[in-house]
């Protein structure tokens, strides 16, 4: 069966004050998203993870790192579904995305996953344990194949002790990191299953759309309905009813590839 495409009007997502960002972000492009669903599959598990270093040559670092950092670490290739660590498991590198996609999730208490945020280019990732020295507090697998600079911990110091201009970046990092958290919280606590969709449907294209499709910006990040639904912190025959509440609405369409 060939892959669905969903794609949600922008222009007419409601006023929610508190969701103040990720409203503006509504309002960037009042074309239509197209949103690129994908079937599940079997996750990867980190044993199964297969990391080949490759000759980066003269690539530019994104998200304003100096190009110093290269000498730090490996520039590595990822697949699509690997595990770059697991929620509970000890840092012993941090990893800088310089392309492709991943997801950042939490297990819940029933077994399940709970999906916190897309993370694309120029994100760091494994911050939280390698400034406690702590477990991981969630695991991060891959969306879409990309590559990764990856540096042990102690040469990532090293590089911050020496570069002291370089902090300000981790800690802008940070403090996004924690308002996206902070305004999900928000979301999960106060807004109805359908607005929860079409602002996450919003964000993510502001973040992470492909723009150039005479329909709008594309968003193929290889998301399921399922993951979607994690998302938003609503259960998947929920989130599916309110998909085609908005189709049914003209605000949601669908297509087969």
């Amino acid at each position: 069966m060939g892959r669905s495409v969903q794609s949600v009007q922008n222009d007419s997502t409601p006023a929610l004050r508190p969701m103040k960002p990720w409203h503006e972000a509504c309002k960037v492009n009042r074309r239509q998203i197209l949103f690129v669903e994908s079937k599940g599959a079997s996750v990867m598990s980190a044993a199964q993870l297969s990391i080949s270093p490759y000759n980066a040559g003269a690539q530019e670092l994104p998200g304003h790192w100096p190009q110093e950092l290269l000498r730090y670490g490996n520039v590595c290739r990822f697949e699509r579904h690997a595990v770059l660590y697991h929620q509970g498991s000890y840092s012993t590198h941090v990893h800088l995305l310089l392309s492709g996609k991943v997801l950042r999730a939490c297990q819940t208490m029933g077994g399940g996953e709970s999906i916190l945020e897309v993370h694309g280019c120029g994100d760091l990732l494994g911050l939280t344990a390698f400034l406690d020295g702590k477990s991981h507090p969630d695991s991060v697998r891959v969306l879409s194949g990309g590559t990764a600079l990856t540096m042990p911990i102690e040469l990532f110091r090293r590089f911050l002790a020496m570069n002291p201009g370089a902090q300000s970046i981790l800690d802008s990092q940070l403090a996004v990191r924690q308002r996206h958290d902070s305004l999900l919280a928000v979301a999960l606590a106060n807004y109805s299953v359908e607005d929860r969709v079409r602002l996450l449907l919003c964000d993510l294209a502001a973040r992470h759309g492909i723009h150039g499709d005479s329909r709008g910006t594309m968003l193929n990040l290889g998301l399921t309905r399922a993951e979607i639904a994690s998302m938003v912190g609503a259960c998947l025959e929920t989130v599916i009813r309110n998909l085609n509440r908005l189709r049914d609405r003209d605000l949601l369409s669908f297509e087969r590839r």
